[in-house]
C-alpha cells in the first residue's frame, strides 16, 4: 500500500471531557453531541489512489495491530469484522469494520478524502467553504468548487450543518480556536493548516 508523503493512521479516543472532541463527526452529519457513552473514530488518512482496502485488508489491519485500543485501552489487536459499501460521489468504496479483539467492541476505518455522513468528497466540500469564506456567492462558489449539480437548498443545509457544528463545538471546547470568528474560519482557527482543514478537524470528530 503506497501512503503519500502526508499519509499516517490516526487512532482517536473521543470522551465526554478532555481535550478531545465528544461530538462525534457531526460536522455536516447533523447530529447532536452524544450523552456520556465514548463515541470511538478509526481515521486512516490516506490517499483515494491508495486505499485498496479489498485487496490489502491484511495490510490495513497491520498498521492498527499495535494501536491501543480506545475503549478498553489494552493492545491485544484489531480484527476483521465486516464491509459494507458507501458512495463517494457517484461511485461506491468499501468501507472495512474492525473489531478489538480483547473488548470485541467494532468500529468503521474512514478513509479522511470521503466525508463522514455523506457522499461527498472532504476537498470538494473544502473548497466550496473556502470559496464562500472569501467572499463568494452561493452560486459563483458552487461553480468554482464543482458544485453546480447541487441545488442551492442543499448548500444552504450544509452550511447550516458547518454553523451548528461549529456552535457546538465551540460551546463544548471554548478554548479551542478563535472564539471571536465563526464557520469556515473557526475551523482554520482550530486546525492552523487550511490545506487540510475538513480533514482534520474530522479526525478530531468536530
Amino acid at each position: 500500500m503506497g501512503f503519500g508523503k502526508n499519509s499516517k493512521i490516526k487512532l482517536n479516543e473521543l470522551k465526554q471531557k478532555g481535550e478531545n472532541n465528544p461530538g462525534g463527526d457531526f460536522l455536516l452529519g447533523g447530529k447532536k453531541p452524544p450523552g456520556p457513552k465514548k463515541h470511538i473514530v478509526l481515521y486512516l488518512d490516506i490517499n483515494p489512489q491508495d486505499y485498496k482496502p479489498q485487496t490489502e485488508k491484511a495490510k490495513i489491519l497491520s498498521f492498527f495491530s499495535y494501536q491501543e485500543c480506545p475503549n478498553c485501552h489494552n493492545v491485544h489487536g484489531w480484527s476483521y469484522h465486516a464491509q459494507y459499501l458507501k458512495y463517494l460521489e457517484d461511485a461506491q468504496m468499501t468501507i472495512l469494520r474492525l473489531m478489538c479483539r480483547n473488548c470485541r467492541r467494532t468500529q468503521a476505518i474512514i478513509p479522511a478524502f470521503s466525508l463522514p455522513h455523506t457522499s461527498l468528497a472532504t476537498q470538494k466540500v473544502q473548497r466550496y467553504f473556502e470559496y464562500r469564506q472569501a467572499g463568494l456567492s452561493r452560486h459563483k462558489a458552487s461553480i468554482a468548487s464543482n458544485f453546480v449539480s447541487y441545488s442551492h437548498g442543499f448548500l444552504r443545509l450544509l452550511e447550516r450543518r458547518l454553523q451548528r457544528a461549529v456552535s457546538q463545538a465551540k460551546a463544548i471546547f471554548p478554548n479551542w480556536g478563535n472564539p471571536h470568528v465563526a464557520d469556515f474560519s473557526w475551523v482554520t482557527s482550530v486546525v492552523k493548516v487550511q490545506a487540510e482543514a475538513l480533514a482534520l478537524v474530522n479526525a478530531k470528530c468536530i
